[in-house]
């Protein structure tokens, strides 16, 4: 049953709300994870804290989400592009092709390992490549790459860098 369903079956009398402890910003994932772990709450359908990893929303919720986008409610409904926007469009998408550089680029990536230290358990997993990072610790290959370069922590929690085989 969800929160909303429960507070209206049993009442708002039903539930409390306590402040289970003050902490910095920038520890707030952490602690979040730390009592999502402790407590097992009933009521939280994602397990895992400041990520949508695993859940999947019903088939119900689904065809509202479409049906609230199709037709009228469709933000470009009604909307003409120009015969010259939709043939910038249609170059954009024919044909592309990366650069002699790019693939270099990529084709070095190959050999690039990936080592997340965990801050939260002190302990530095190697990882073959970004992807395979992103993926462990639920984040997109994008934001690992973001991070990595900046050198910032990910998530309150994750240090990523880079070792070469």
């Amino acid at each position: 049953m969800h929160i909303h369903n429960a507070l209206l079956k049993e009442g708002y009398a039903s539930f409390s709300l306590y402040i289970l402890k003050y902490c910095d910003e920038k520890d707030l994932i952490q602690q979040e994870q730390y009592y999502l772990d402790l407590l097992k709450p009933e009521y939280n359908i994602l397990k895992k804290a400041f990520s949508s990893l695993g859940y999947k929303h019903t088939k119900e919720i689904l065809d509202k989400i479409s049906s609230s986008k199709t037709g009228e409610k469709n933000h470009n409904f009604g909307k003409k592009l120009s015969k010259e926007i939709r043939t910038k469009i249609s170059i954009a998408k024919i044909g592309k092709k990366h650069t002699e550089e790019t693939r270099a680029k990529m084709s070095n990536s190959q050999g690039i390992a990936v080592n997340v230290l965990d801050l939260l358990t002190n302990i530095t997993t190697k990882y073959l490549s970004g992807n395979h990072a992103a993926k462990a610790i639920s984040c997109s290959p994008t934001t690992l790459q973001k991070y990595l370069k900046s050198g910032k922590i990910l998530k309150n929690r994750y240090i990523i860098s880079k070792v070469m085989f």
